[in-house]
């Protein structure tokens, strides 16, 4: 493996972030805090594009399966407010966390049949690889989602960084830089089992989770695993969630404690 690294920017992750939409000092208030327990631990989150995360799949084969065919510029090419991804480097540069969304207009579809069709992976080149792939979806929510849909993907841990207990905070930097950019209805992906438990699930801010879904290549199953989403009222409840409960920790230890447990964002009154 040949160690990614990069030469960071004296940037704060807010003027790297550059927030566009509202509720901008809500989002600020999170990345400030954000970036403060991250750099404790030796982590500093910035923004890339699609060749970045490439070039970090690559170098960490050993590690990290190809990267999924949406998040390849070779494959689906995006436009610049089509992906919002982010990485956490460690104090050399070398690349540690990735994760990425990915914008559609779904509008008039569904995000079962814009993945089942293959659209979601490969834009309006699907048909050329239907013969090859084949993606089966059977999580009923999916046939209700459309709108302005993000898939979030390209998710990555390298295997030292593993313990350091800011996965979940890595999942919510991503998902709340891209909201900071763009607005979305729902965001959906691929989610491990243990997702299914209440608690997990809520630590990493995702909204449910249903069975199940399976990519295939001639027969042979690349991924499989349950079916999540979020949608943007529930993001922004977690949102205001997380950032209450920072602001009113003792200390950062307080913190570290609750994005282990956290409380679970209200339901919609």
């Amino acid at each position: 493996m040949v160690a990614v690294t990069r030469q960071l920017p004296g940037l704060s992750i807010i003027d790297d972030f550059n927030i566009r939409t509202e509720p901008r000092g809500l989002f600020g208030r999170f990345f400030l805090r954000a970036e403060q327990l991250l750099a404790d631990e030796g982590l500093f989150v910035r923004a890339v594009g699609l060749e970045e995360l490439v070039r970090i799949n690559e170098a960490n084969s050993d590690s990290w399966k190809p990267i999924i065919f949406n998040f390849d510029h070779r494959v689906f090419p995006a436009g610049k407010d089509d992906v919002f991804a982010c990485v956490a480097y460690d104090r050399d540069g070398e690349a540690l966390m990735t994760a990425g969304l990915r914008y559609y207009d779904m509008t008039g579809s569904n995000v079962h049949a814009e993945m089942t069709s293959l659209r979601v992976f490969f834009g309006e080149d699907a048909p050329r690889y239907t013969d090859e792939y084949a993606f089966e979806l059977t999580a009923p929510r999916a046939h209700d989602m459309s709108g302005i849909m993000a898939f979030i993907g390209a998710v990555w841990v390298h295997p030292r960084a593993r313990q350091s207990g800011m996965t979940r905070l890595m999942s919510k930097c991503t998902r709340y830089h891209a909201m900071s950019q763009r607005n979305f209805d729902s965001d959906f992906g691929f989610a491990r089992k243990e997702l299914a438990e209440p608690q997990v699930r809520s630590s990493y801010g995702i909204e449910d989770v249903q069975p199940g879904f399976a990519l295939k290549q001639r027969g042979e199953t690349l991924y499989s695993g349950m079916f999540g989403w979020v949608s943007h009222a529930h993001a922004m409840r977690t949102l205001e969630a997380d950032v209450a409960a920072w602001e009113a920790a003792s200390s950062t230890d307080d913190i570290r404690r609750y994005e282990q447990h956290p409380v679970a964002a209200p339901a919609k009154r």
